[in-house]
Parts: structure tokens; C-alpha cells; sequence
């Protein structure tokens, strides 16, 4: 199996993990996600995850301020800027 292979194996893991969470949704698997789609460029995929992290901490845990959201906050917006740059 090549890495290319077992990247995109891993991010299947990591989706299913998502998807059959129950209630409130452990994140540990979407954080890994947003690293893995970001070290592999795909800055607009990982954007979307940021966001999904920030919707379920909003929808699972009433978290909406605090280093909570600003990290996600901040990484979207490094990674908005990395795909200007690209462009």
C-alpha cells in the first residue's frame, strides 16, 4: 500500500468516526482530519472541517467563544490566506 493509499484510508477512518458519534460528538477524529487534509494541501477540505468542528462544539457542547473557537477561527484563516496565496 502506497501513502498515498493509506492517506486516503485514514481519512475514511476519520470521516466514519465522525459520522457514527453519538451525541455529544467526540472531535478527536475531526481534529486529526483538519491536519491530515492541511499537510496534504487541501486547504478548502480542511476549512470545511475547521467548521465542522466549530458547529459541533456550538451544537454539542454550547462552546461558542473562548480558545475553544479561536483556535478553529485561526487556523481557517491561515489556511484561507494560504489558498490566496495559491491562486
Amino acid at each position: 500500500m502506497n501513502s498515498c493509499d493509506m492517506f486516503d484510508e485514514a481519512m475514511r477512518y476519520y470521516e466514519a468516526a465522525f459520522t457514527n458519534a453519538v451525541h455529544p460528538r467526540d472531535l478527536s477524529s475531526t481534529y486529526s482530519l483538519a491536519f491530515l487534509y492541511t499537510r496534504l494541501g487541501k486547504y478548502v477540505d480542511a476549512i470545511a472541517i475547521w467548521e465542522r468542528i466549530l458547529l459541533v462544539m456550538a451544537e454539542d457542547y454550547n462552546i461558542t467563544e473562548g480558545e475553544n473557537v479561536r483556535w478553529p477561527q485561526e487556523e481557517i484563516k491561515k489556511l484561507q490566506a494560504r489558498l490566496a496565496n495559491k491562486t
